[in-house]
């Protein structure tokens, strides 16, 4: 059997959340607008939709794990949470500190609470490369429909062009169907029944009612045993 994220929203019963960064915003306000572009290509609602600003990329992770500890009835209030930022190479590694902190917390909030969280913090060397992965999706997708996008992003050519927010909306898409999936796998109900399952009242009484026997039919060999 093979498996693979389909997302449905015909209940519209999913939220999802995203936090950005407000940091670099002129580039994070790109992904966010394809973010919420390609979820509601997929039919989800403004209603499903919360968005969070904060300060800048550091403190995504922080807020990621923040809104996976809400909960509605028991229940985790979002079934996903996309993380979007924009970290650029500057004169000194602070860059690459916050990257590999920030990428390593996702991972460790998201295994902990099994709730997706997308990493789409762009890690450029300039300006240059950050704005060509957050092209604006009215350039993307000149006709507003998912299949007439006129750059596909292909990290194999040289012009790496698209938007990271329209991507991490996407797996988060998928992810949210593929663990529903998942956990409907242990849900189904075992093949068999509990009245089928072995009862001592399955026997047949009248084959051991104690009726049918009489002392005297049971043998006795005490006496044998004897010494004398």
């Amino acid at each position: 059997m093979i498996y693979e994220g389909d997302f449905h929203n015909d209940e519209h019963r999913y939220q999802f959340a995203i936090a950005v960064a407000k940091f670099n915003k002129t580039i994070t306000q790109r992904l966010l607008d394809g973010a919420i572009w390609r979820l509601k290509q997929a039919g989800v609602t403004e209603r499903q939709i919360d968005v969070f600003w904060v300060p800048g990329s550091f403190e995504l992770p922080t807020i990621a794990e923040k809104l996976c500890c809400v909960h509605i009835g028991g229940v985790h209030l979002y079934n996903a949470v996309i993380c979007l930022g924009a970290v650029i190479k500057g004169e000194t590694s602070h860059d690459l500190h916050i990257n590999q902190s920030i990428s390593r917390h996702f991972i460790d909030i998201s295994r902990t609470f099994e709730i997706p969280v997308m990493f789409g913090v762009l890690t450029c060397n300039n300006v240059e490369q950050a704005n060509a992965r957050s092209v604006a999706v009215e350039e993307l997708y000149p006709t507003g429909k998912l299949e007439d996008v006129q750059n596909v992003p292909d990290k194999t050519v040289a012009a790496h062009l698209g938007n990271k927010g329209v991507d991490c909306a996407e797996a988060a898409l998928e992810m949210v169907d593929l663990m529903e999936q998942i956990e409907e796998l242990g849900n189904v109900e075992d093949e068999f029944d509990d009245d089928d399952m072995f009862d001592d009242d399955d026997y047949d009484k009248e084959e051991f009612d104690s009726e049918d026997f009489d002392d005297d039919d049971i043998e006795d060999d005490s006496d044998d045993n004897l010494p004398f």
